[in-house]
Order: structure tokens, then C-alpha cells, then sequence
């Protein structure tokens, strides 16, 4: 099981704040889980082959119609004449960091 500690260290790492009694709980939750991932660790997978993809799906091509990009300029261009603020051919916006 995890100490009170290491379950307050991970804590400060996400940035969230626990009560006494949820310390409590995450110690039994993650010692739970951490205890099932050292069952999976000692599982002997030698003779099982790894699975690269579950879905079944393989890339699928069709035919290239309108000699390459679909979009419309028309479209585009009435959309760029929406932006509030335009530079040159870039949509300007407000600076998100100091």
C-alpha cells in the first residue's frame, strides 16, 4: 500500500487538494490498482504475439476527384471575410500569452 505521503506527492504533482479521508481512500484505490498492474507484470506473455491493431481496419484509398484539395475556395474565402481582424492571408487574433 502507498503512504499517506507518496499519495500527498501525487496529489501536489496533479495539482489537487485531498482531505484526510480521501488520502485514505486513494491509498487503498491505488495500492489496488498498482497491485493488479505487478500481476499483469509477472503474467509469462513469451508465447503470445503482440497485437499492433484490434479495429481490423486497413487504410482505404478512393479515387482523387477535382485534381486535389476539396475544399471550395469560394467557401474559404467567405469564411476568412467573417475574421474580425485579417493580416495579409492570416486571420489575426488576440495574443493568448505575455
Amino acid at each position: 500500500m502507498l503512504s499517506k505521503e507518496q499519495i500527498q506527492h501525487i496529489a501536489a504533482l496533479a495539482r489537487i487538494e485531498l482531505a484526510a479521508e480521501e488520502i485514505e481512500k486513494f491509498q487503498q484505490q491505488l495500492g489496488a490498482i498498482l497491485d493488479f498492474v505487478e500481476k499483469l507484470n509477472r503474467a509469462d506473455t513469451r508465447s503470445i504475439e503482440p497485437i499492433l491493431q484490434v479495429a481490423g481496419i486497413a487504410n482505404t484509398f478512393r479515387e482523387d476527384i477535382g485534381g486535389g484539395s476539396n475544399v471550395r475556395p469560394a467557401a474559404s474565402s467567405m469564411l476568412l471575410g467573417q475574421a474580425p481582424r485579417m493580416e495579409g492571408s492570416y486571420v489575426k487574433v488576440k495574443a493568448i500569452f505575455e
